[in-house]
C-alpha cells in the first residue's frame, strides 16, 4: 500500500482547497508539516491514505474525519476526538489512544495491534474484522460496538464494557475479559480458548454454540 504525503507547501498553493480540509487550514498545515497538531480543529478533514506515523494528536477535534488507510502508527492520539470519524484499512498499530474518543467510528479491518486504549469510548463503533492482537482496552467502553470476526487475541479488556457487543466469529485466544460486562454480547462462533472470563457479567450472553447463558443473571430474567 503506497500512502500520499502532502507536503506544506503543496498545502499552501491549493488556496481555497486547503480550506475544505478543515475549519482551520493552519491546523492541517501544521499537522503536515511537523506530524504535531495537539488540541487542534480538525474536524470533517478529508486525508485519506495520507502517511501520519508518529504524529502527536493528542486532545484534537478529528470529529467525522474522512481517514481511511491513513498511516498513524506508532502515533499518540490520546483524549483525541475522533467520534463518527471514518478508518476503515487505517493503520493505527502501537499508538497511544489513551481516552480517545472513537465513539461510531468507523475502523472496519483497521490494523490496531498492539496499541493501547484505556478508557477509550467505542461504543458504537464498527470493529468487524480489525486486528487488536495484544490491544489494551482495560476499561473500554465497547458498549453496542460491532466486532465481529475481530482478532482479540491476548488482548486485555479488564473491566471493559461489552454490554451488547456483536463478538461473532471473533478471535478471543488468551484474551483477558475479568471483571467484563459482557451482558448481551453475542459470541456466537467466537475462539473463547484459554479466554478469561473470571467475575465477567455474561448475564444473557449468547455463547458460541448459540445457548444463552443464564448464569449470574438476577433472579426471574
Amino acid at each position: 500500500m503506497k500512502f500520499k504525503v502532502f507536503s506544506a507547501t503543496l498545502l499552501l498553493s491549493m488556496g481555497v482547497a486547503a480550506q475544505a480540509f478543515a475549519d482551520n487550514p493552519e491546523h492541517i498545515q501544521k499537522l503536515i508539516r511537523t506530524l504535531e497538531c495537539q488540541r487542534c480543529e480538525l474536524s470533517n478533514i478529508d486525508i485519506n491514505g495520507t502517511n501520519l506515523s508518529g504524529a502527536f494528536l493528542n486532545n484534537a477535534d478529528l470529529r467525522t474525519s474522512r481517514l481511511r488507510e491513513v498511516n498513524l502508527s506508532r502515533s499518540e492520539i490520546s483524549r483525541a476526538d475522533l467520534r463518527d470519524a471514518n478508518l476503515i484499512s487505517a493503520n493505527v498499530n502501537n499508538s497511544y489512544a489513551i481516552g480517545a474518543d472513537l465513539y461510531g467510528a468507523n475502523l472496519l479491518g483497521a490494523n490496531i495491534r498492539n496499541s493501547r486504549l484505556k478508557y477509550a469510548n467505542l461504543a458504537k463503533a464498527n470493529l468487524s474484522e480489525t486486528n487488536l492482537i495484544d490491544a489494551e482496552l482495560v476499561y473500554a467502553n465497547l458498549k453496542g460496538a460491532n466486532l465481529s470476526k475481530a482478532s482479540l487475541r491476548q488482548a486485555s479488556l479488564y473491566r471493559a464494557n461489552l454490554a451488547g457487543a456483536n463478538l461473532q466469529k471473533a478471535d478471543l485466544y488468551r484474551a483477558d475479559f475479568s471483571g467484563a460486562d459482557l451482558t448481551g454480547a453475542d459470541l456466537t462462533g467466537a475462539d473463547i480458548s484459554r479466554a478469561n472470563f473470571n467475575e465477567a457479567k455474561m448475564c444473557k450472553a449468547i455463547m458460541p454454540d448459540g445457548t444463552v447463558n443464564k448464569e449470574g443473571c438476577p433472579w426471574g430474567e
